[in-house]
């Protein structure tokens, strides 16, 4: 089990991350992440992570989509920015299974996320 919820988003990140670099090298998402790179600058996201229902909230990070990668702001809330919800059990599952996820970068289910920053998810390749 982790440590704590925070170890365990910043793991998941770190994998999102690494689906973006192996991603950077096909021509459609190339084009998709400077598309939303350049209408999306420093966007910030909430993501809030929840456990079993939406409405039972562990806690919320503030991040952004900066240079193709997300990274951490900080441990809070801020209603003005983009949400994003994520399962806890979904976060854990991919990072025990991160290899499978990196190689199959669709099962991320990021489609709702990516609508939201101007990326067309289909441009996700194998």
């Amino acid at each position: 089990m982790y440590k704590d919820v925070k170890s365990l988003v910043t793991q998941y990140l770190v994998i999102c991350n690494t689906v973006f670099r192996n991603q950077l090298k096909t021509p459609n998402m190339r084009k998709s992440l400077t598309l939303a790179k350049t209408i999306h600058k420093y966007h910030n996201i909430v993501l809030t992570v929840y456990c079993g229902d939406p409405d039972t909230q562990v806690t919320h990070f503030l991040i952004r989509f900066r240079d193709n990668q997300f990274e951490f702001i900080s441990e809070r809330k801020d209603d003005s920015s983009m949400q994003w919800e994520l399962k806890f059990e979904d976060i854990e599952n991919v990072v025990k299974k991160s290899e499978e996820y990196i190689n199959n970068p669709n099962k991320l289910g990021w489609d709702c996320l990516f609508s939201r920053i101007g990326i067309k998810f289909d441009v996700i390749e194998k």
